[in-house]
């Protein structure tokens, strides 16, 4: 899907489709709006469900829907099996870089993710508000930290530092 089809469905310019989010106050939605720069989206158009799992449920009903959730809620579905993934399609999403001759489309991975070519990604910060030593900056050094960032990558996301993983290779005749 090309990021203009994106937008038009937000402004509700493409009749009969609607884009799904996951609620009411969704952040995807937030981001998407302020990625586009729109200042208005067409309640016809666009519609919140209670969950992601609600999201998939709907799109795998509707032809004429398309669900927008997080990467990370997508990999849960996989997880669980979900016999919802049979019904839908992951969309590839149109990356137009500044001099490009051509719009390349790319589905959503971890790897397209830490590449930067996925277009639709954001950053998370942690942000510390405490005037000194505390609970917060110890959150935020364990969240920085090995293990922290290793629970980041295996929650989809992508980690600033990827995870170390050390492999000892022993030759058997060693051990004799």
């Amino acid at each position: 899907m090309s990021q203009n089809n994106v937008k038009s469905l937000l402004e509700g310019n493409l009749g009969g489709q609607r884009l799904i989010f996951d609620n009411a106050n969704s952040s995807t939605l937030r981001f998407l709006k302020d990625y586009f720069k729109i200042d208005k989206i067409d309640p016809k158009a666009v519609s919140a469900m209670r969950d992601s799992e609600d999201v998939m449920k709907y799109i795998s009903e509707n032809a004429n829907a398309v669900g927008v959730i997080g990467y990370n809620w997508y990999l849960k579905a996989v997880e669980k099996n979900s016999q919802l993934l049979d019904k839908i399609r992951t969309l590839s999403i149109e990356n137009v870089s500044a001099g490009a001759d051509k719009a390349h489309f790319y589905k959503p991975s971890q790897s397209t993710i830490a590449d930067g070519v996925y277009p639709f990604i954001r950053p998370v910060y942690i942000m510390n508000y405490q005037p000194n030593m505390g609970l917060g900056l110890g959150f935020s050094a364990f969240l920085t930290g090995d293990r922290g960032q290793r629970i980041v990558l295996k929650a989809g996301l992508v980690p600033v530092t990827m995870p170390g993983r050390e492999i000892i290779i022993r030759d058997e005749s060693y051990i004799k």
